[in-house]
């Protein structure tokens, strides 16, 4: 769709021609209802294609307009969001029958080529580890499984989700490590639970605080507690 996009951007500005080029009317073609667009196909259109060609890449016009004419006319479909949103869409030859422009119609309120909307992200989840475990264990507390229950109840079941567990940069690395995923699969358990399909990833230490020491102190502890959390994507 990105190369279509940028092809139309291309072609769609003879606007100085467009006001001497006939369109017929969309629905008045031997193919009513037009046909759906193949994207790697019309991506390829350009100056200098032959009829031959032409036809190979998105088949014969859609309109009967006659044999030695100086412009093909076609009626394209495209799927955006759901919906079949249509455009007209002209080839426009030379005097040696080679392709020299192509243009755009809309048929309706849109723009031509469609440009399908791109879909948001998944929104990011963080939970706090310290309120789904208990400290330096993979054992889901009540309050952490009923966190996890919740959110299960707004989540898409038809959609695999990334589970993604963090450890604060205290102690051994690789035991972090081991922690990080052995909770990051605890949660996918306890989303499988309730019908939710997900993957665990444990990511190990991270540190992403200024907290100041490397004594694991009731106070470096707290300070470090934003970066022991689970993300679901």
């Amino acid at each position: 769709m990105k190369k279509i996009m940028a092809f139309g951007l291309a072609v769609a500005c003879l606007t100085a021609q467009a006001q001497e080029i006939r369109w017929p009317s969309a629905n008045s073609g031997w193919l009513k209802g037009g046909r759906y667009v193949n994207s790697e196909n019309l991506s390829k259109m350009q100056a200098g294609l032959n009829r031959e060609q032409v036809r190979d890449l998105i088949g014969f016009p859609s309109y009967n307009e006659g044999i030695k004419v100086m412009d093909w006319t076609y009626l394209m479909n495209f799927l955006v969001n759901g919906e079949t949103v249509q455009c007209q869409y002209k080839v426009l030859f030379d005097n040696r029958y080679k392709v020299n422009a192509m243009m755009w119609k809309p048929v309706g309120d849109h723009s031509c080529p469609p440009v399908e909307a791109k879909p948001e992200p998944p929104p990011l989840v963080v939970m706090s580890a310290d309120g789904l475990f208990k400290f330096d264990s993979t054992e889901l507390l009540p309050q952490g499984v009923a966190e996890i229950r919740d959110w299960a109840t707004k989540a898409d079941r038809n959609k695999t989700y990334q589970v993604t567990a963090y450890a604060d940069r205290l102690g051994n690395p690789q035991y972090n490590k081991r922690l990080s995923q052995a909770r990051a699969d605890m949660v996918v358990r306890a989303l499988s639970s309730v019908g939710i399909q997900s993957q665990g990833r444990g990511a190990g230490s991270i540190s992403t605080t200024n907290c100041v020491g490397r004594q694991a102190s009731a106070a470096l502890i707290a300070c470090l507690q934003p970066d022991r959390k689970v993300e679901i994507r």
